[in-house]
């Protein structure tokens, strides 16, 4: 008996290594930011937090809102830098979280610290693309009160996030020829 227990819990043990290293090589390969990305946006703006990334609207510009993007599943945040650069241009705070092996659900209450950064900033809005806008659907769900406005990109929110009594604006923005995203 105690010999089975041995060899069950030494097979359970290996599966559980192999498990985890095939989810450590597999998070290793990412979607990086396009060549091109780097031609259209100043990195020397971009500022690097922990754990996010922040793009300042022009310093003349007041600043109107904060927005906060969740990166994709295994998509680099910088990827997102000509879509932040673009909406800080007219006049908003943009943070593009930078989460652990590049899986927003595991930073889905980053907003939270991103929020208590800037207090002077008293409007967000919050979006994510395809798993990032799961993770974002779900901050804003459990956080209906201090959120402004919703954006999902190629994405949708789990079954259990009800939004339909939300006061807030929800924009949900999905191409026509997007092959992986379920309409």
């Amino acid at each position: 008996m105690k010999k089975t227990l041995k060899i069950v819990g030494v097979g359970l043990a290996v599966l559980v290594a192999v498990t985890v290293a095939f989810f450590v090589i597999w998070s290793g390969f990412d979607y990086e930011p396009s060549k091109q990305l780097h031609s259209l946006v100043d990195e020397k703006k971009v500022v690097k937090k922990d754990n996010y990334y922040v793009f300042k609207p022009q310093t003349n510009k007041e600043i109107k809102a904060g927005y906060i993007i969740y990166q994709g599943a295994k998509v680099e945040p910088l990827a997102y830098g000509y879509y932040a650069q673009q909406i800080a241009n007219e006049g908003y705070l943009v943070a593009v979280v930078d989460s652990p092996f590049n899986m927003s659900f595991f930073s889905q209450n980053k907003a939270t610290d991103i929020v208590k950064s800037y207090p002077k900033i008293s409007a967000w809005f919050i979006g994510g693309h395809s798993l990032g806008g799961v993770s974002a659907a779900s901050y804003a769900y459990d956080h209906q009160n201090s959120i402004k406005g919703l954006v999902l990109l190629a994405s949708y929110p789990m079954n259990k996030n009800n939004f339909s009594t939300s006061t807030y604006p929800i924009l949900s923005l999905t191409g026509e020829k997007d092959g992986l995203s379920t309409p």
